[in-house]
């Protein structure tokens, strides 16, 4: 899946959860500029996320509660579904993996600014 955050250190923060942050106008993604350290952090919880999931921990979500346990892709690609599965199948799954690891990773990276 290559790197969430380039070496630019930009990551998007979608418009919903940016709003419920209390971050931008609520209309348009909101950028956030992160240093080496946080771009470092940010590849890195994605990756685990993306292909391992959450593993029991309780990420909280940008409104209230919590993310859900989500299953990485290891096991999903281990599993019988994914046997059964055809590509489109496969492609939008991993799609929609990629974008709840994203969703995840900007969420964790807006409130580790704001504090």
């Amino acid at each position: 899946p290559g790197y969430l955050v380039t070496s630019s250190g930009k990551l998007n923060l979608d418009k919903d959860s940016a709003k419920k942050l209390g971050l931008g106008d609520g209309k348009h993604v909101y950028p956030l500029s992160l240093n080496a350290e946080e771009t470092r952090r940010a590849n890195e919880l994605y990756g685990n996320i993306l292909f391992n999931g959450t593993q029991g921990v309780k990420y909280p979500k940008a409104g209230f509660g919590n993310f859900e346990q989500v299953d990485g892709l290891r096991a999903l690609m281990e599993s019988r579904a994914w046997e059964r599965m055809t590509d489109e199948e496969r492609i939008k799954a991993v799609k929609d993996a990629q974008a709840m690891a994203k969703e995840i990773v900007a969420v964790q990276m807006a409130r580790g600014q704001m504090q």
